[in-house]
């Protein structure tokens, strides 16, 4: 999206919807709505979900914020509704714990912009 804003090329919002796309098909969690750290079949005793910043950027947080930027982007409706219902799932979470979670607060933050 980035290189889409600087260059104005089309074809960089089109490869930032297919990589939106395919981690929406490997990591989110059609019961809930959230997004998974790990693709499934990865060999894992149970697929995690962390939504806190540490050494690493939570990755629910990432991919919120890549979905509500690009669905702000391509003015696309079905991106926005599946970043509001993730957002949605981890809310609880993030008001319980707010200081740790600064990543999805970020997203959070960014889909009224």
């Amino acid at each position: 999206l980035a290189l889409w804003r600087a260059s104005g090329d089309d074809a960089w919002l089109a490869r930032a919807r297919e990589r939106v796309d395919a981690a929406c098909a490997r990591f989110l969690d059609p019961a809930t709505g959230a997004f998974f750290d790990a693709a499934p079949g990865g060999g894992l005793f149970a697929r995690v979900r962390s939504l806190d910043d540490g050494a690493m950027p939570s990755a629910t947080g990432a991919i919120l914020r890549a979905l509500f930027a690009l669905a702000r982007a391509q003015r696309a409706p079905e991106l926005a509704r599946i970043a509001e219902r993730a957002a949605a799932a981890v809310a609880p979470a993030v008001a319980e714990q707010p200081v740790s979670a600064t990543g999805l607060l970020l997203a959070l933050r960014q889909r009224g912009d």
